[in-house]
């Protein structure tokens, strides 16, 4: 067990971490957060069978709780299961946006800023301005190469800020979030401070688990992800693409994450 015993707000955040049908590690750093008052708030999105409950769960933990008016409908969903969607009519099964705050105004707001595409809806939930411009100017479902290529320096780099981790575990220190680059300062800030919060809440066997999946080589490409661990001789994993007898790409960016 990770979990400390006397870690009340933990516990907490697993119980809603649960109750709104997420597994991702953003997930339990952005409710500790909430939790802990340093984050304004929270959007998940949540399946219909889990909003009730949630709303439930939300107020017994003394958080203000909000669902959208509408439903939200899979526009498109990449091989690493990342969805694009766009708001629908609301029918009985739907998915859903729900928003969680300290006091209902900061729900409503972050509802509305949801809802209307607002300017401010990124800085509301903690990302970072510089972040926030990348992927505004430019999605792409290569997400891991378009990081890549701004980041300046590529080797060195500290795995606190590893967003690459998320496509083979749910270690990730930072919110959820893609950062402008794997070497951004404000995003390394963020994710340092989220595990020490972790360590905190008791959460040291967790935080030295995350560290592990989120060392080592990488090499990316448009449509490859390849990771090694333990120094040269060891072998190279495929994380994203289709291996053949090329081995790793000619092209790829190679990455070297470090532990903190």
């Amino acid at each position: 067990m990770w979990l400390s015993a006397s870690s009340e707000s933990t516990h907490k955040a697993l119980a809603l971490e649960h109750l709104a049908g997420q597994r991702g590690g953003a997930t339990l750093v952005e409710l500790l957060a909430l939790l802990a008052g340093e984050k304004n708030g929270l959007r998940l999105v949540c399946s219909a069978e889990h909003v009730g409950p949630l709303f439930e769960a939300a107020k017994t933990f003394g958080l203000a709780i909000l669902a959208s008016e509408e439903g939200l409908a899979d526009v498109h969903m990449n091989s690493q299961g990342d969805r694009y969607q766009e708001w629908a009519p609301l029918s009985d099964g739907s998915t859903r946006a729900v928003y969680l705050a300290r006091g209902e105004a900061d729900a409503a707001h972050l509802r509305d800023l949801d809802v209307t595409g607002g300017a401010g809806l990124a800085n509301f939930l903690g990302y970072p301005a510089c972040c926030d411009r990348a992927y505004v100017a430019e999605r792409r479902p290569d997400w891991w190469l378009a990081i890549a290529q701004t980041t300046s320096v590529r080797s060195g780099l500290l795995s606190v800020a590893n967003r690459l981790s998320t496509l083979y575990s749910s270690a990730s220190y930072l919110y959820d979030y893609f950062p402008c680059g794997f070497d951004c300062e404000e995003s390394t800030t963020l994710a340092r401070n989220n595990r020490e919060r972790l360590l905190r809440h008791g959460c040291g066997p967790l935080v030295a688990a995350w560290d592990r999946h989120q060392r080592g080589v990488f090499v990316v490409s448009s449509d490859q992800v390849w990771r090694q661990v333990g120094g040269e001789d060891e072998p190279w994993a495929l994380l994203v693409g289709e291996s053949d007898a090329t081995g790793l790409p000619d092209a790829g960016i190679r990455l070297e994450f470090i532990s903190p």
